[in-house]
């Protein structure tokens, strides 16, 4: 008398033999890999803003940057890092750099205006403008960084004024 090989109860699919067993683990891996490339697919780019070890704070007539009649207002020089964790193909764009804040009652926004390098010359704080401030690829699995000099911006403030 043959006894029956012993079987299993695998969410609701019966696994019997060892090449049984080596199908079921097969489709598990095939169905767990489409899902994963489901996964990423649909998460897309993962772009991700380094917070900046250091902001400059500095006048724009100390850098050049005023113009007959204009006041010296403030400007902002910061290193801004990214990262796109997304999977090979889910490549981003940024579009635009901005930092605000508030002083009381005042928000203040100061969008970008230069990509450049910032030194000390001879005592007296420089930019050196690479290009005009302008949307940039973050490519996907990889990282970019780049100084950035930050020019005021006026917020137009009179509907909340108004309320």
């Amino acid at each position: 008398m043959v006894d029956a090989e012993p079987m299993w109860n695998v969410f609701g699919l019966k696994v019997g033999r060892k090449t049984e067993i080596i199908a079921l683990v097969a489709f598990v891996l095939s169905v767990s890999g489409v899902l994963w490339q489901v996964y990423t697919y649909t998460r897309g780019a993962v772009v991700r803003l380094f917070p900046t070890e250091q902001i400059v704070i500095t006048a724009t007539d100390a850098l050049g940057r005023s113009y007959a009649g204009q006041d010296s207002l403030l400007s902002l020089i910061a290193t801004m890092a990214y990262v796109n964790d997304g999977e090979t193909g889910q490549n981003a764009i940024v579009r635009r750099e901005y930092i605000s804040m508030s002083l009381g009652q005042r928000n203040i926004e100061h969008r970008w205006y230069e990509f450049g390098s910032s030194d000390i010359e001879s005592g007296t704080l420089k930019f050196k403008r690479d290009s005009e401030a302008r949307p940039f690829p973050a490519v996907a699995a990889s990282a970019t960084s780049h100084e950035t000099l930050f020019a005021p911006w006026a917020i137009d403030c009179t509907l909340v004024a108004a309320l």
